[in-house]
């Protein structure tokens, strides 16, 4: 099977959205949207795009920063606090919205079917707002997104505030001890989702932060495998639709 790699790039308001696209030389259906981690569209979300091209399906992975200030791979966690406070989350919420526009249109060259979005930490967020503000998604995969947080000026809202306008399928994957996103706040997205009758299902491991990166120490092999199996079987089914 042989993986097609493009990179590109799409209008939005004020600049340039940058675009990976993978695809294989067998099926190309259904599209997953991948929104990176804290680090953009690196190395190891590339081998992850890969992976999902690999396994048949079409992925387009979009840099949220539009090349711009994207903390390095040793940044430490103070950086990344400020990375995280400084970035603009209604301008990522447009650029996503327009992104998944172009691909309705054809523009992409990829299908006009309405994609899964499959986010992890800062794209897991990002993954969540699109299954509330855009009706051009099939599902969501929310994995490790912070839910509550400060509002400002930058993030006027947070996921847990727009969890009763989620329309589509949503599936949460988070870790027991992550300093990032406490226990409390995973319940209370699993009580509005079910008292909004959303359909949904929310799995918490016994793992850190992270862990489904594999460049990173709370990387664990065995639950990271787990999770995939349960975001392939989400994607799957849902990106019939």
């Amino acid at each position: 099977m042989t993986i097609e790699e493009v990179e590109g790039q799409i209008a939005v308001p004020g600049g340039r959205l940058p675009v990976l696209i993978m695809r294989s030389s067998g099926h190309s259906l259904p599209t997953v949207v991948v929104l990176g981690e804290i680090w953009a569209v690196n190395q190891q979300i590339r081998r992850l795009c890969r992976r999902l091209a690999d396994e048949g399906f079409t992925v387009v992975a979009p840099d949220l920063y539009r090349g711009n200030g994207i903390p390095p791979a040793d940044a430490q966690q103070d950086a990344l606090n400020g990375s995280f406070a400084s970035f603009p989350d209604v301008r990522a919420i447009r650029d996503c919205r327009i992104l998944l526009n172009a691909m309705e249109a054809g523009e992409l060259g990829t299908s006009r079917n309405r994609p899964c979005v499959w986010g992890f930490c800062m794209g897991g967020r990002f993954a969540h707002y699109l299954a509330a503000l855009s009706g051009k998604v099939a599902g969501a995969l929310n994995f490790y997104g912070r839910l509550d947080f400060p509002r400002d000026g930058l993030k006027p809202f947070t996921p847990l505030d727009v969890c009763e306008l989620i329309q589509v399928p949503y599936l949460g994957v988070f870790a027991e001890h992550d300093a990032l996103i406490p226990l409390s706040d995973v319940n209370a997205l699993q009580h509005r989702l079910q008292s909004a009758g959303i359909e949904h299902a929310i799995k918490v491991f016994a793992a850190h932060h992270g862990f489904m990166n594999e460049t990173r120490p709370a990387h664990d092999p065995a639950i990271a495998k787990a999770a995939w199996d349960l975001a392939m079987n989400f994607i799957r089914t849902r990106g019939r639709t």
